[in-house]
């Protein structure tokens, strides 16, 4: 008996042995789990797997037509047991006249499928979930449970999924049903698969263009793979990482922030500055309700993963498209994130991270209320490029305050050795408001100045993860 295989998608036909080894090694219990975000490559990665296997095979595509529970059991027998499709309707009508009706229909099933010895997978189930849907979703995978454990002995699960829902991971994990989820880490491509991928896809394109599209994807292989089709079109490789990063962003415009509700829509964007999701100094900031968003967020997008206890991060990839999705919501909102981000930092103490935000803003205001306290601080603690930055920023601002810049420039001087340059400086008259900016850039210009800074900062935090 086999399931829907979907087409051929690209590099489908470049199977990972790495990966072919981690489902190997997830298979040797009855469920095996694969959670991660959209363009991870979940089903092309089970494809692989069940082509590589020897055992029968089943497959549920679900839909979202299939996000309630009668429509769900209805889809899943027809992919799976098509011959007893038709008694469903008749079955469920039976069931639901009793308070264990989940039970009761997933018995019903298990009895269509004392036959079946192989692997059934549950494809993309997280299109059950939605707004407004959550009691069915909940039923749905108290289903999914009781059939697993009535089938266990003799029928091994796949389920592929962006979202765990209210599936029992804990309980399978502790009695020994599954197997860690194959989560993103897993699925991602490393350089030399994204080699392997892009020669077997494109033979003419060479060493220098695979590593721009793997450092633009992060090894995101439906990015990468779109990013290796353009190749055959575009005049550079800037050319084509700019085609790439419009791809990625599509991607998750369409699959994942669509499918967001508002008040997760709006944290994205309100905390798409934060270098790393901190629920505690979220709370201070405003996000009262920061740690049920970040946990409604990694359910359903699998792109905030957890880094301490109380502490999480955005995907990379998916941290740059809210940046540049806050940019697209114009300057308001650009200038309001950056602010509540930086008094969250500097009330926090973290004057490096406040700073640099004031800096990348050019908010004249904020670097000279910071700067005269803290410089010296900055100096002594090595953020000279940090201070240099802020001082060069406050100075092209129209608001700046001459005396201040001037006082900064003094304090550097100072760390460099030359003394006398210092001396005059910090003895210049602080009270000079002299103009030296000049006029301010245009929307465009702050928008890309905007992005700029983002990328270099996060790019700064790569390199270092323990800055700041």
């Amino acid at each position: 008996m086999q399931g829907d295989v979907r087409a051929a998608r690209p590099f489908a036909s470049t199977v990972r042995p790495r990966l072919l080894e981690r489902f190997s090694r997830a298979a040797e219990y009855p469920v095996t789990i694969v959670v991660a975000p959209a363009g991870m490559g979940k089903s092309v990665s089970v494809e692989h797997f069940l082509a590589h296997t020897q055992r029968p095979f089943a497959r549920f595509l679900v839909q979202p037509e299939h996000a309630s529970f009668a429509s769900f059991v209805r889809g899943f027998m027809e992919a799976i047991s098509p011959r007893n499709a038709g008694a469903v309707a008749t079955a469920y009508a039976s069931a639901r006249q009793y308070v264990d009706c989940v039970r009761r229909l997933a018995l019903w099933v298990n009895r269509h499928l004392s036959e079946f010895v192989g692997i059934i997978v549950v494809d993309d189930l997280h299109k059950v979930h939605g707004e407004g849907r959550a009691e069915e979703s909940a039923l749905i995978c108290a289903f999914i449970g009781y059939l697993i454990d009535s089938t266990k002995n003799r029928i091994s699960w796949i389920i592929a999924t962006r979202d765990t829902l209210d599936l029992p991971l804990a309980s399978w994990l502790a009695l020994g049903v599954s197997d860690l989820p194959i989560e993103e880490f897993d699925l991602a491509l490393t350089r030399e698969e994204a080699r392997l991928i892009a020669w077997s896809s494109n033979g003419s394109i060479n060493s220098a263009t695979v590593d721009v599209l793997f450092d633009v994807t992060r090894g995101l292989p439906f990015a990468f793979s779109l990013g290796v089709r353009a190749a055959t079109s575009a005049d550079s490789p800037a050319t084509l990482a700019d085609i790439t990063r419009f791809n990625v962003q599509r991607l998750f415009t369409e699959q994942v922030f669509a499918q967001l509700d508002r008040e997760c829509r709006s944290f994205l964007l309100g905390t798409a500055l934060f270098r790393e999701l901190d629920v505690a100094l979220l709370v201070q900031a405003g996000f009262t309700r920061a740690e049920a968003i970040i946990d409604r967020l990694r359910r359903r997008t699998a792109l905030v993963s957890q880094d301490r206890e109380g502490v999480f991060r955005y995907h990379d990839l998916f941290q740059d498209f809210a940046a540049e999705m806050l940019v697209a919501a114009g300057e308001d909102a650009v200038s309001e994130a950056y602010s509540r981000t930086r008094n969250a930092y500097e009330a926090a103490g973290n004057i490096v991270l406040a700073l640099e935000l004031a800096s990348a803003q050019r908010d004249a205001t904020a670097i000279l209320k910071l700067l005269p306290v803290h410089t010296v601080a900055l100096v002594n603690q090595g953020e000279i490029a940090l201070v240099r930055r802020a001082v060069d920023s406050s100075a092209r601002s129209a608001n700046a305050e001459t005396a201040i810049a001037l006082f900064s420039c003094g304090c550097l001087n100072w760390s460099d050795g030359r003394t006398e340059d210092a001396l005059i400086l910090l003895t210049l008259p602080h009270e000079s408001t002299t103009n030296i900016g000049g006029e301010s850039p245009s929307q465009t210009a702050r928008q890309e100045s905007h992005l700029e800074e983002i990328a270099f900062h996060r790019a700064a935090d790569r390199r270092d993860p323990q800055r700041g």
